[in-house]
Protein backbone atom coordinates (compact mmCIF):
# COMPACT_ATOMS: atom_id res chain seq x y z
CA UNK A 1 0.00 0.00 0.00
CA UNK A 2 1.37 3.40 -0.98
CA UNK A 3 0.27 6.71 0.56
CA UNK A 4 1.86 10.10 0.98
CA UNK A 5 2.54 10.34 4.73
CA UNK A 6 1.76 13.34 6.95
CA UNK A 7 4.63 15.82 6.94
CA UNK A 8 4.76 16.63 10.65
CA UNK A 9 7.28 16.55 13.47
CA UNK A 10 5.23 13.98 15.37
CA UNK A 11 7.92 11.34 15.24
CA UNK A 12 9.28 13.15 18.30
CA UNK A 13 6.19 12.36 20.35
CA UNK A 14 7.27 9.24 22.21
CA UNK A 15 6.64 10.14 25.83
CA UNK A 16 3.35 10.00 27.69
CA UNK A 17 2.70 13.06 29.77
CA UNK A 18 2.04 12.63 33.47
CA UNK A 19 -0.03 15.78 33.34
CA UNK A 20 -3.80 15.54 33.67
CA UNK A 21 -5.83 16.01 30.49
CA UNK A 22 -8.73 17.64 32.32
CA UNK A 23 -7.67 21.26 31.93
CA UNK A 24 -5.45 23.55 29.91
CA UNK A 25 -3.92 26.70 31.33
CA UNK A 26 -3.76 30.11 29.71
CA UNK A 27 -0.87 32.48 30.40
CA UNK A 28 -2.17 35.98 29.90
CA UNK A 29 -0.37 38.53 27.79
CA UNK A 30 -1.37 42.19 27.65
CA UNK A 31 -4.98 42.44 28.79
CA UNK A 32 -5.82 45.20 26.32
CA UNK A 33 -5.05 42.97 23.35
CA UNK A 34 -7.64 41.11 21.31
CA UNK A 35 -7.79 37.36 21.94
CA UNK A 36 -8.69 34.72 19.37
CA UNK A 37 -11.16 31.88 19.58
CA UNK A 38 -9.60 28.77 18.07
CA UNK A 39 -9.92 25.03 17.64
CA UNK A 40 -6.78 22.93 17.38
CA UNK A 41 -6.15 19.23 16.80
CA UNK A 42 -3.18 17.54 18.44
CA UNK A 43 -1.66 14.36 19.82
CA UNK A 44 0.27 12.91 22.69
CA UNK A 45 2.00 9.55 22.74
CA UNK A 46 -1.32 7.69 22.80
CA UNK A 47 -4.32 9.69 21.60
CA UNK A 48 -5.69 12.41 19.32
CA UNK A 49 -7.33 15.47 20.88
CA UNK A 50 -9.45 18.48 19.98
CA UNK A 51 -9.11 21.63 22.07
CA UNK A 52 -11.60 24.50 21.71
CA UNK A 53 -10.57 27.81 23.27
CA UNK A 54 -13.23 30.41 24.12
CA UNK A 55 -11.75 33.91 24.24
CA UNK A 56 -14.65 35.42 26.20
CA UNK A 57 -14.45 32.80 28.93
CA UNK A 58 -10.66 32.69 28.89
CA UNK A 59 -10.51 28.89 28.90
CA UNK A 60 -11.03 25.89 26.70
CA UNK A 61 -12.53 22.41 26.52
CA UNK A 62 -10.64 19.25 25.65
CA UNK A 63 -12.09 16.27 23.76
CA UNK A 64 -10.31 12.94 23.41
CA UNK A 65 -11.07 12.05 19.78
CA UNK A 66 -9.48 8.64 20.15
CA UNK A 67 -12.07 7.69 22.75
CA UNK A 68 -15.03 9.61 21.36
CA UNK A 69 -14.59 8.93 17.63
CA UNK A 70 -12.07 6.04 17.62
CA UNK A 71 -9.46 8.14 15.79
CA UNK A 72 -6.02 6.57 16.18
CA UNK A 73 -2.72 8.47 16.24
CA UNK A 74 -1.58 6.70 13.11
CA UNK A 75 -4.13 8.33 10.81
CA UNK A 76 -2.86 8.93 7.29
CA UNK A 77 -4.35 12.30 6.43
CA UNK A 78 -6.45 15.04 8.00
CA UNK A 79 -8.68 17.12 5.69
CA UNK A 80 -11.02 20.00 6.46
CA UNK A 81 -14.06 21.15 4.48
CA UNK A 82 -16.85 23.46 5.66
CA UNK A 83 -16.28 22.81 9.34
CA UNK A 84 -15.97 19.04 8.97
CA UNK A 85 -12.70 17.28 9.78
CA UNK A 86 -11.95 14.05 7.91
CA UNK A 87 -9.46 11.49 9.20
CA UNK A 88 -8.27 8.77 6.79
CA UNK A 89 -7.07 5.55 8.42
CA UNK A 90 -5.62 2.35 6.98
CA UNK A 91 -5.77 -1.00 8.73
CA UNK A 92 -5.73 -4.64 7.65
CA UNK A 93 -5.80 -3.73 3.96
CA UNK A 94 -8.77 -1.36 4.21
CA UNK A 95 -9.31 2.40 4.37
CA UNK A 96 -11.72 3.94 6.86
CA UNK A 97 -12.87 7.56 6.82
CA UNK A 98 -14.06 9.28 10.01
CA UNK A 99 -15.74 12.67 9.63
CA UNK A 100 -16.38 14.93 12.61
CA UNK A 101 -18.34 18.18 12.54
CA UNK A 102 -16.44 20.61 14.76
CA UNK A 103 -19.61 22.62 15.50
CA UNK A 104 -22.11 19.88 16.33
CA UNK A 105 -19.71 17.09 17.25
CA UNK A 106 -21.58 14.72 14.92
CA UNK A 107 -19.46 11.80 13.69
CA UNK A 108 -19.88 9.81 10.48
CA UNK A 109 -17.74 6.70 9.98
CA UNK A 110 -17.32 5.10 6.56
CA UNK A 111 -15.67 1.89 7.69
CA UNK A 112 -13.63 -0.08 5.15
CA UNK A 113 -14.94 2.12 2.33
CA UNK A 114 -12.05 1.05 0.10
CA UNK A 115 -9.80 -2.00 0.01
CA UNK A 116 -6.18 -1.87 -1.10
CA UNK A 117 -5.77 -4.09 -4.17
CA UNK A 118 -2.61 -5.06 -6.08
CA UNK A 119 -4.00 -3.63 -9.34
CA UNK A 120 -3.88 -0.06 -8.07
CA UNK A 121 -1.38 2.02 -6.03
CA UNK A 122 -2.98 4.59 -3.72
CA UNK A 123 -1.36 8.04 -3.68
CA UNK A 124 -3.65 10.35 -1.70
CA UNK A 125 -7.23 10.80 -0.59
CA UNK A 126 -9.64 13.65 -0.05
CA UNK A 127 -13.40 13.85 0.30
CA UNK A 128 -16.72 15.59 0.70
CA UNK A 129 -19.33 14.41 3.19
CA UNK A 130 -20.66 11.81 0.74
CA UNK A 131 -17.78 11.11 -1.68
CA UNK A 132 -14.14 10.10 -1.39
CA UNK A 133 -11.60 10.85 -4.12
CA UNK A 134 -8.56 8.59 -4.33
CA UNK A 135 -5.50 9.37 -6.46
CA UNK A 136 -4.10 6.22 -8.05
CA UNK A 137 -1.43 4.74 -10.27
CA UNK A 138 -3.08 2.07 -12.42
CA UNK A 139 -1.81 -0.57 -12.78
CA UNK A 140 0.34 -0.72 -9.66
CA UNK A 141 3.96 -0.29 -10.67
CA UNK A 142 3.09 2.16 -13.43
CA UNK A 143 2.97 5.96 -13.32
CA UNK A 144 -0.42 6.23 -15.00
CA UNK A 145 -2.35 8.78 -12.97
CA UNK A 146 -6.08 8.53 -12.36
CA UNK A 147 -8.73 9.36 -9.78
CA UNK A 148 -11.31 6.96 -8.36
CA UNK A 149 -14.49 8.47 -6.89
CA UNK A 150 -16.26 6.41 -4.23
CA UNK A 151 -19.82 7.03 -3.06
CA UNK A 152 -19.53 6.70 0.73
CA UNK A 153 -23.20 5.76 1.11
CA UNK A 154 -23.63 3.22 -1.69
CA UNK A 155 -20.05 2.10 -2.34
CA UNK A 156 -20.40 2.86 -6.06
CA UNK A 157 -17.25 3.91 -7.92
CA UNK A 158 -16.25 5.99 -10.94
CA UNK A 159 -12.80 6.26 -12.50
CA UNK A 160 -11.20 8.97 -14.57
CA UNK A 161 -7.81 8.72 -16.30
CA UNK A 162 -5.56 11.79 -16.39
CA UNK A 163 -2.12 11.04 -17.86
CA UNK A 164 0.37 8.23 -18.53
CA UNK A 165 3.92 8.04 -17.20
CA UNK A 166 3.95 11.05 -14.92
CA UNK A 167 6.89 11.77 -12.61
CA UNK A 168 5.00 12.48 -9.39
CA UNK A 169 1.77 13.80 -7.94
CA UNK A 170 1.07 16.17 -5.05
CA UNK A 171 -1.69 16.67 -2.52
CA UNK A 172 -4.98 17.80 -4.15
CA UNK A 173 -7.35 20.68 -3.40
CA UNK A 174 -11.16 20.48 -3.38
CA UNK A 175 -13.61 23.39 -3.61
CA UNK A 176 -17.20 23.74 -4.87
CA UNK A 177 -17.42 20.42 -6.77
CA UNK A 178 -13.99 20.98 -8.31
CA UNK A 179 -11.03 18.73 -7.58
CA UNK A 180 -7.65 20.26 -8.42
CA UNK A 181 -5.16 17.47 -9.14
CA UNK A 182 -1.54 18.68 -9.21
CA UNK A 183 1.21 16.62 -10.80
CA UNK A 184 4.47 16.69 -12.75
CA UNK A 185 4.20 15.03 -16.15
CA UNK A 186 6.74 12.82 -17.85
CA UNK A 187 8.62 15.84 -19.22
CA UNK A 188 8.90 17.39 -15.77
CA UNK A 189 6.29 20.09 -16.41
CA UNK A 190 3.81 20.95 -13.66
CA UNK A 191 0.13 20.47 -14.51
CA UNK A 192 -3.20 20.99 -12.78
CA UNK A 193 -6.18 18.95 -13.97
CA UNK A 194 -9.47 20.39 -12.69
CA UNK A 195 -12.13 17.70 -12.37
CA UNK A 196 -15.84 18.51 -12.15
CA UNK A 197 -16.82 15.99 -9.48
CA UNK A 198 -20.47 16.17 -10.49
CA UNK A 199 -19.85 15.02 -14.07
CA UNK A 200 -16.53 13.23 -13.37
CA UNK A 201 -14.85 15.05 -16.25
CA UNK A 202 -11.80 17.28 -16.70
CA UNK A 203 -13.05 20.83 -17.32
CA UNK A 204 -9.73 22.70 -17.26
CA UNK A 205 -6.06 21.91 -17.76
CA UNK A 206 -3.51 24.40 -16.43
CA UNK A 207 0.18 24.14 -17.37
CA UNK A 208 3.08 25.81 -15.53
CA UNK A 209 6.15 24.28 -17.22
CA UNK A 210 8.98 24.09 -14.63
CA UNK A 211 7.29 26.39 -12.09
CA UNK A 212 5.75 24.47 -9.18
CA UNK A 213 2.19 25.72 -8.48
CA UNK A 214 0.99 26.29 -4.93
CA UNK A 215 -2.72 27.01 -4.89
CA UNK A 216 -5.35 28.09 -2.39
CA UNK A 217 -8.76 29.71 -2.10
CA UNK A 218 -8.94 33.32 -0.88
CA UNK A 219 -11.63 34.79 1.36
CA UNK A 220 -13.61 35.91 -1.72
CA UNK A 221 -13.71 32.35 -3.07
CA UNK A 222 -11.26 32.86 -5.93
CA UNK A 223 -8.42 30.46 -6.74
CA UNK A 224 -4.94 31.85 -6.05
CA UNK A 225 -1.93 30.18 -7.69
CA UNK A 226 1.64 31.15 -6.78
CA UNK A 227 4.51 29.94 -8.94
CA UNK A 228 8.21 30.76 -8.94
CA UNK A 229 11.55 29.80 -10.40
CA UNK A 230 13.09 28.20 -7.31
CA UNK A 231 11.79 31.02 -5.12
CA UNK A 232 12.60 33.81 -7.57
CA UNK A 233 10.43 35.69 -10.08
CA UNK A 234 7.22 34.78 -8.26
CA UNK A 235 3.99 35.05 -10.25
CA UNK A 236 0.51 35.57 -8.79
CA UNK A 237 -2.50 34.24 -10.71
CA UNK A 238 -6.13 34.66 -9.64
CA UNK A 239 -8.81 32.48 -11.25
CA UNK A 240 -12.57 32.73 -10.96
CA UNK A 241 -13.70 29.61 -9.08
CA UNK A 242 -16.78 29.22 -11.30
CA UNK A 243 -15.41 29.88 -14.80
CA UNK A 244 -11.74 29.09 -14.05
CA UNK A 245 -10.84 32.07 -16.23
CA UNK A 246 -7.94 34.28 -15.19
CA UNK A 247 -9.02 37.41 -13.30
CA UNK A 248 -5.64 38.86 -12.39
CA UNK A 249 -2.02 38.05 -13.13
CA UNK A 250 1.12 39.83 -11.97
CA UNK A 251 4.70 39.38 -10.82
CA UNK A 252 5.35 39.90 -7.12
CA UNK A 253 8.52 40.30 -5.07
CA UNK A 254 7.76 37.46 -2.66
CA UNK A 255 10.97 35.43 -2.74
CA UNK A 256 9.72 32.30 -1.07
CA UNK A 257 9.76 28.68 -2.20
CA UNK A 258 6.30 27.15 -1.83
CA UNK A 259 5.80 23.43 -2.34
CA UNK A 260 3.60 22.21 -5.19
CA UNK A 261 0.11 21.48 -3.91
CA UNK A 262 -2.24 23.32 -1.53
CA UNK A 263 -0.92 26.69 -0.39
CA UNK A 264 0.52 26.55 3.12
CA UNK A 265 -1.15 29.75 4.28
CA UNK A 266 -4.34 31.80 4.05
CA UNK A 267 -5.24 34.65 1.71
CA UNK A 268 -7.44 37.25 3.41
CA UNK A 269 -8.07 40.83 2.20
CA UNK A 270 -5.43 40.42 -0.53
CA UNK A 271 -2.80 39.44 2.02
CA UNK A 272 -1.07 36.09 2.36
CA UNK A 273 -0.55 34.86 5.92
CA UNK A 274 1.96 32.05 5.70
CA UNK A 275 4.76 30.07 7.30
CA UNK A 276 8.17 31.57 6.52
CA UNK A 277 11.00 29.03 6.33
CA UNK A 278 14.18 30.02 8.17
CA UNK A 279 17.54 29.40 6.53
CA UNK A 280 19.44 26.71 8.35
CA UNK A 281 21.26 26.49 10.66
CA UNK A 282 18.77 28.35 12.84
CA UNK A 283 17.28 27.71 16.29
CA UNK A 284 13.84 27.48 14.65
CA UNK A 285 12.57 26.03 11.37
CA UNK A 286 9.71 28.42 10.59
CA UNK A 287 7.79 31.44 11.78
CA UNK A 288 4.80 33.57 10.75
CA UNK A 289 4.95 36.13 7.95
CA UNK A 290 2.55 38.04 5.74
CA UNK A 291 2.73 39.42 2.22
CA UNK A 292 0.51 42.21 0.91
CA UNK A 293 -0.37 41.54 -2.74
CA UNK A 294 -1.46 45.16 -3.22
CA UNK A 295 1.61 46.92 -1.81
CA UNK A 296 4.09 44.13 -2.63
CA UNK A 297 5.47 44.31 0.92
CA UNK A 298 6.59 41.32 3.00
CA UNK A 299 6.51 41.41 6.80
CA UNK A 300 8.32 38.73 8.82
CA UNK A 301 7.69 38.24 12.53
CA UNK A 302 10.86 37.94 14.61
CA UNK A 303 10.00 34.49 15.87
CA UNK A 304 13.46 33.79 17.25
CA UNK A 305 13.00 36.66 19.73
CA UNK A 306 9.58 35.33 20.78
CA UNK A 307 10.87 31.78 21.24
CA UNK A 308 13.74 33.10 23.37
CA UNK A 309 11.20 35.03 25.45
CA UNK A 310 9.05 31.93 26.02
CA UNK A 311 12.01 29.70 26.87
CA UNK A 312 13.29 32.19 29.44
CA UNK A 313 9.81 32.42 30.95
CA UNK A 314 9.20 28.68 31.32
CA UNK A 315 12.80 27.53 31.74
CA UNK A 316 12.52 24.89 29.02
CA UNK A 317 13.19 24.52 25.31
CA UNK A 318 10.29 24.56 22.85
CA UNK A 319 9.89 23.31 19.29
CA UNK A 320 7.48 25.01 16.90
CA UNK A 321 5.10 22.49 15.31
CA UNK A 322 2.15 24.13 13.55
CA UNK A 323 0.78 27.49 12.44
CA UNK A 324 -2.63 29.02 11.84
CA UNK A 325 -4.20 32.43 11.40
CA UNK A 326 -7.41 33.92 12.82
CA UNK A 327 -8.91 36.56 10.46
CA UNK A 328 -11.36 37.82 13.09
CA UNK A 329 -8.57 39.09 15.36
CA UNK A 330 -5.70 39.30 12.84
CA UNK A 331 -3.58 37.01 15.01
CA UNK A 332 -1.19 34.23 14.12
CA UNK A 333 -1.60 30.98 16.07
CA UNK A 334 1.55 28.93 16.68
CA UNK A 335 1.52 25.43 18.15
CA UNK A 336 4.60 24.24 20.03
CA UNK A 337 5.87 21.32 22.07
CA UNK A 338 8.12 21.25 25.13
CA UNK A 339 11.46 19.74 24.07
CA UNK A 340 13.95 17.50 25.75
CA UNK A 341 16.85 15.69 24.13
CA UNK A 342 14.84 13.37 21.88
CA UNK A 343 11.13 13.89 22.47
CA UNK A 344 8.31 16.37 22.80
CA UNK A 345 5.89 16.42 25.72
CA UNK A 346 2.89 18.63 26.30
CA UNK A 347 2.73 21.90 24.44
CA UNK A 348 0.93 25.14 23.94
CA UNK A 349 -0.47 27.76 21.61
CA UNK A 350 0.99 31.22 21.06
CA UNK A 351 -1.13 34.13 19.85
CA UNK A 352 1.07 36.59 17.97
CA UNK A 353 0.08 39.90 16.39
CA UNK A 354 1.04 40.67 12.81
CA UNK A 355 3.44 43.33 14.10
CA UNK A 356 5.33 40.68 16.03
CA UNK A 357 4.08 40.94 19.61
CA UNK A 358 3.26 37.94 21.80
CA UNK A 359 -0.35 38.47 22.87
CA UNK A 360 -1.09 35.28 24.79
CA UNK A 361 0.31 31.85 25.62
CA UNK A 362 -1.97 28.91 26.40
CA UNK A 363 -0.68 25.60 27.74
CA UNK A 364 -2.25 22.35 26.51
CA UNK A 365 -1.47 18.75 27.54
CA UNK A 366 -0.67 17.54 24.02
CA UNK A 367 1.23 18.60 20.89
CA UNK A 368 -0.87 20.96 18.68
CA UNK A 369 -0.56 19.86 15.06
CA UNK A 370 -3.44 21.45 13.13
CA UNK A 371 -5.48 24.65 13.55
CA UNK A 372 -9.04 24.36 12.25
CA UNK A 373 -9.81 27.07 9.67
CA UNK A 374 -13.63 26.93 9.81
CA UNK A 375 -13.90 28.21 6.19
Amino acid sequence: MKWISRATLLFYILLSSACSKDNANDKNGPQNERIANFTVIGEDAENVYEYVFNANQGNGSLTDLSQEADIARGYLTLRELNGVLSFFNFSNGNFTLTQRNVITGAVKVSENFYSDVPERAILWGTNTTDKAFIGTYTPDGSRNLGVRTIDLDTGGTQDIFLENDIQTTFQPLYKDEKLFVIYQNGLGNFEISVIDTGTNSVIKQLSYQNRAPSLGIDDAGDVIVLTSDNGNDTQYDMYDINTLEIKEQKNISLNQIFSAGPLEGRVVDDKLYYSNAYSQPSPIIFGPALFDFDTDIKTVVDMIRIVDQIEMEIGERITLISQGYDPATDLFLIGYGISNTTNLRDGGVLMISTDGELVKRIEVPFIPTYFVKMD
